[in-house]
């Protein structure tokens, strides 16, 4: 349901209002003992709001869900703001949920 339904709610969201919803988000991930972190689609392993050197610790650990409806390809201005804003959201989902992944599981 989150693969579907978050790319098409974000669109119409702030930039704050996109951290205010993955921080809403998290808390009821967080409830349901969800501790995957988003993965944005393409090459690497790109979790936003993960530092590089530990992204494939926190992959494993955590595990991830890819966000869907978004490409590393930019077609134009449209996409451009749509993949900077699902970043956003992730990257403030994602630090988050990583510290309590890691106290929860380590």
């Amino acid at each position: 349901m989150i693969k579907k339904a978050l790319p098409f709610a974000l669109i119409i969201l702030s930039g704050c209002a996109a951290e205010k919803q993955a921080q809403a988000d998290a808390q009821s991930a967080l409830s349901n003992d969800d501790y995957r972190l988003f993965q944005m689609p393409g090459r690497g392993n790109v979790l936003p709001g993960i530092e590089t050197e530990e992204r494939a610790f926190a992959a494993e650990l955590c595990g991830v869900k890819i966000i869907e409806g978004v490409s590393d390809v930019v077609r134009n201005d449209e996409e451009l703001e749509k993949r900077q804003l699902l970043t956003q959201y992730a990257a403030e989902y994602n630090l988050q949920i990583y510290p309590k992944c890691k106290k929860a599981k380590l």
